[in-house]
């Protein structure tokens, strides 16, 4: 007679709960093998559910064997099997160069599922932050998107699977045709400018629409000023970064 139970769930804590509802049991009585787990593009991102099979300690199917809460071997992702990373333990963080040659790797091997010609190369790693430079004189616009977004997009999804296991990670930066410093050369400048007219009017001057690494950066820049003080206001896409004449400040004024 089989006393287990097949569940499907988002997470395995979630799929788990589930097994121990149908099997009136305790989760602490629960045993179980992960069946199936959501399909991973380079050991990052997945989608889909995990599927148990779950029993009660000491009610396990006559004539099998398994390890409980042990994952299966290795998932297919575009019609390859790419085995998943091993997990690494919390706690000091491996060195620079170590997590900068894995965000390489898994940004050059993006590049090659989607079928853009670039080459990817690390510009700097230190305790600081690793950057890597894309050269792809023909995909370059493609690669920055609209206002930046598919670049933001790929340096997200690079440090999620560059710093995964961590204990706190580094700060991994993607540009490709010094996009990212001709931006931060403009927002510098208005920033300055903005500031100079805050000071001049004696009034709270407002930079809507700046995401948060372009937030962090004018607060970092005008903290070297002694006239004014910066502070961000709102939530979500609402926020916006406020340079006040000295005296003014806020929750992240001159962070």
């Amino acid at each position: 007679m089989d006393n287990s139970v097949q569940v499907s769930a988002r997470t395995v804590e979630e799929a788990l709960a589930l097994a121990a509802s149908q099997l009136g049991a305790p989760l602490e009585k629960v045993e179980y093998e992960i069946v199936a787990e959501p399909r991973r593009l380079l050991g990052v991102l997945g989608a889909g559910h995990y599927t148990l099979r779950a029993w009660v300690k000491g009610e396990m199917p006559a004539g099998e064997s398994v390890t409980p809460g042990e994952a299966p071997s290795v998932p297919a992702v575009c019609g390859e099997v790419v085995p998943p990373a091993p997990a690494e333990p919390r706690g000091a963080k491996p060195p620079p160069e170590q997590v900068a040659e894995r965000a390489r790797k898994i940004a050059a091997r993006i590049f090659e599922l989607i079928g853009l010609p670039a080459t990817v190369s690390v510009a700097r790693a230190d305790r600081e932050e690793i950057s890597l430079h894309i050269h792809s004189p023909q995909s370059q616009g493609l690669i920055i998107g609209r206002h930046g977004d598919t670049l933001d997009a790929l340096q997200f999804l690079v440090a999620i699977g560059a710093n995964r296991g961590e204990g706190g990670g580094y700060r991994i930066v993607l540009d490709v045709g010094d996009y990212r410093k001709r931006q931060a050369a403009k927002l510098l400048k208005l920033a300055h400018e903005t500031a100079d007219e805050a000071v001049a009017t004696g009034q709270e001057a407002v930079l809507p629409g700046l995401k948060s690494y372009e937030r962090r950066l004018v607060h970092l820049a005008l903290a070297e000023r002694q006239d004014v003080d910066t502070y961000s206001e709102g939530e979500g896409e609402q926020r916006r970064l406020v340079i006040s004449p000295r005296g003014g400040g806020g929750e992240e004024g001159s962070a």
